[in-house]
């Protein structure tokens, strides 16, 4: 189990490192930023908060840019 996992992230890192972009729950992750159905954040704006059940990504700037994984 663990090979498939290890062979999976390492498809992801060559397309990200070749300037592609990854693709988890929604939210691509490209270049400087990650976008996703309401918009787009920059990782410089770009903060996480960990609740019981699941956690957010939003934007340090306006909270209520978001999206709840």
């Amino acid at each position: 189990m663990g090979l498939f996992f290890d062979e999976t992230f390492d498809d992801y890192e060559r397309k990200f490192e070749n300037g592609g972009f990854l693709s988890i729950s929604g939210i691509e992750i490209a270049g400087d930023r990650i976008k996703f159905d309401k918009g787009e954040i920059l990782f410089e704006d770009l903060d996480l908060k960990r609740y019981h059940h699941y956690f957010m990504v939003f934007s340090k700037k306006n909270p209520h840019h978001h999206k709840m994984l």
